[in-house]
């Protein structure tokens, strides 16, 4: 519990700290290679292998998801007001 509520805040940290610490292309590509992976492992009992894997997808979605969340506030900051 501990290390998903961790790797959730760092990937706020940096999502929101610089632009160079998100790097789309390799996010998506390891949402592609990491959901399938994750989603193979459901049944596994073998924690070495499935815990990992489940921390790096958790990592790589709250990555993609908190950068897309900042890039559409981003647009909503720009955009003209409606009257």
């Amino acid at each position: 519990m501990g290390a998903a509520l961790a790797l959730y805040l760092v990937s706020f940290v940096l999502a929101f700290d610089h632009p160079r610490w998100y790097v789309r292309p390799l996010f998506i590509a390891s949402l592609v290679v990491l959901l399938p992976a994750m989603a193979y492992f459901v049944p596994s009992l073998n924690l070495a292998v499935a815990a990992p894997l489940y921390l790096a997808g958790l990592f790589a979605v709250c990555m993609f998801c908190t950068a897309t969340w900042r890039a559409q506030s981003r647009i909503l900051r720009i955009s003209p007001a409606f009257t």
